[in-house]
């Protein structure tokens, strides 16, 4: 599937350290909708952005992009979300898991604001 333009998801810019993700190297792949939104990179330092492409090792499947950025900035209980239907895995489950409480240790998205609106 085609990603959506980066204009269209300013979320992608954002970049650093993830401190409980430090010691992970890998990709998980980002799907909202069913549809294809980025690959988180997670290199060994703790450092994590998203990229248009790389190997992965699990996919992460969300209902909507506001369970997506509430993932991402730490806010949002991965148990919780899984529970209610709106997040689920594919592959490596385990290691999905502790990207997404790995997140909640600090994440660089913790102090991103999507525009009103913005999908």
């Amino acid at each position: 599937m085609a990603l959506t333009s980066i204009s269209e998801r300013p979320w992608t810019s954002v970049r650093g350290r993830a401190p409980g993700l430090a010691g992970l190297s890998c990709g998980v792949e980002l799907h909202v909708a069913g549809a294809l939104v980025g690959v988180m990179l997670i290199e060994e330092s703790g450092e994590v952005r998203i990229v248009d492409d790389c190997a992965v090792a699990a996919l992460i499947a969300l209902d909507c992009h506001e369970t997506l950025i509430g993932l991402l900035r730490g806010d949002l209980p991965p148990i919780v979300a899984h529970l209610q239907g709106r997040l689920k895995f594919e592959g490596d489950a385990d290691l999905a898991l502790r990207v997404l409480f790995g997140l909640q240790d600090g994440s660089p998205w913790a102090a991103f604001h999507e525009a009103e609106g913005a999908s």
